[in-house]
């Protein structure tokens, strides 16, 4: 377990779990979710780091938010490409993920 947590992903048994979780409806949401829980740590680190120099609280929390929003915007500017990364580990084509996901919707937008 804890080699999987080094390596930073899931056996291989898991491939088509991880298909699924890039391809589903909520894809987007679990992306922005692993991101904010990547970025908890460091933000915390900081905040310890920021408030052992004495600054004004509101300062401090402040510039941890627009770092936790940048971090966001930049995470869901390149949610596709990474998630399609993430399949590629897993052997799958690339921009597999992103075709599927297209196909899904522009199957949903055509009228019957």
């Amino acid at each position: 377990m804890a080699l999987v947590l080094v390596r930073g992903r899931l056996p291989q048994t898991y491939r088509e779990w991880v298909l699924r979780d890039v391809t589903s409806r909520t894809w987007l949401v679990r992306h922005l979710l692993r991101t904010f829980l990547r970025l908890l740590i460091p933000l915390a680190i900081l905040f310890i780091v920021l408030s052992q120099f004495g600054g004004p609280l509101n300062i401090i929390l402040m510039a941890l938010a627009l770092g936790l929003i940048v971090g966001l915007y930049y995470s869901l500017s390149y949610a596709s490409e990474a998630n399609d990364a993430r399949l590629r580990k897993y052997g799958y084509p690339p921009a597999y993920g992103s075709t599927i996901r297209d196909n899904r919707f522009s199957e949903e937008d055509r009228p019957e």
